[in-house]
């Protein structure tokens, strides 16, 4: 496999979470004005769909989540997630400041799904870096091999 057919396979999932027990989503979105992607208080129920399409029942959800996705394309570059969703969040600092000083907990997760037995790496650009610590927001990478099938 080439490094561009290794490329195409190699795909990120970025987002931006909002997550603690007391967390009311509604409140997330009016204070950010914009929709979540994913949202849920504690104890909701958690359900999901089977390949059947028959509906699974999980355990509720153990803490509240407000989430947005960068909206990209899964095989563009991770600094054009994390630009995407920096562009949206940078006009709140302030608010994202509260949020964080009511204690809740905010970080970008990073999916790095990759389709071989290469060794995944990658860079964000110090430019970047500094702007997610202005913002006072905790960054998580997990690595996934897909086993070639990304």
């Amino acid at each position: 496999m080439n490094t561009l057919e290794r490329e195409h396979r190699d795909y990120f999932s970025v987002s931006f979470r909002i997550a603690g027990d007391d967390l009311d989503p509604s409140r997330v979105t009016e204070l950010l004005e914009m929709a979540p992607h994913l949202a849920h208080r504690k104890g909701d129920p958690n359900t999901g769909k089977a390949k059947s399409g028959k509906i699974i029942y999980f355990s509720p959800f153990r803490t509240g989540l407000w989430a947005i996705d960068s909206n990209l394309d899964r095989h563009c570059r991770l600094h054009e997630h994390f630009t995407n969703l920096l562009e949206r969040l940078e006009p709140h600092k302030d608010k994202l400041a509260e949020l964080r000083k009511d204690g809740f907990e905010l970080d970008f997760f990073c999916g790095h799904f990759f389709a071989d037995a290469h060794q995944p790496g990658y860079s964000l650009s110090y430019d970047i870096l500094v702007r997610i610590g202005a913002l006072g927001i905790t960054l998580n990478i997990c690595l996934y091999p897909t086993g070639g099938e990304a």
